[in-house]
């Protein structure tokens, strides 16, 4: 795994946070599996960092390798949304950083749809890009 966790608190109990990241796995054509506390789910590269993935082009004739993150989430006050990449090491995936664009980009994204749960806004129809590496 290349980057560290995500960690997102939220004002809003853990069932409306579940909701949410439900609908972020959503966007990222995924469902969460596990429960009811610890969640697992596994996103493509192309949905983790979709530049990266149209720059390297013909260079990787195919990356199959799924990112896997493990998403925890913790009563509050405030409720605590804790993910993290759990991709195997041997993965392709994580030597390119795509795992840590999935984290990035899983977080950017929940935070947003969080955000107009409580009602400031929209909830976003798509997956926020990866922060940029720093």
């Amino acid at each position: 795994m290349t980057g560290g966790p995500a960690v997102v608190r939220s004002s809003l109990g853990p069932q409306r946070c579940l909701a949410a990241v439900q609908h972020v796995a959503a966007l990222f054509g995924t469902t969460l599996r596990g429960g009811p506390a610890l969640y697992t789910a596994a996103i493509t590269p192309a949905a983790a960092n979709p530049q990266l993935i149209v720059r390297l082009g013909a260079q990787i004739p195919t990356l199959d390798d799924a990112v896997q993150l493990r998403i925890a989430i913790a009563a509050g006050p405030p409720t605590v949304v804790r993910i993290e990449a759990a991709t195997p090491l041997y993965y392709l995936t994580g030597a390119l950083g795509f795992d840590r664009d999935g984290v990035s980009s899983f977080a950017a994204t929940l935070q947003a749809t969080l955000h107009a749960d409580a009602g400031h806004g929209r909830r976003p129809g798509f997956p926020a890009p990866p922060r940029p590496p720093g």
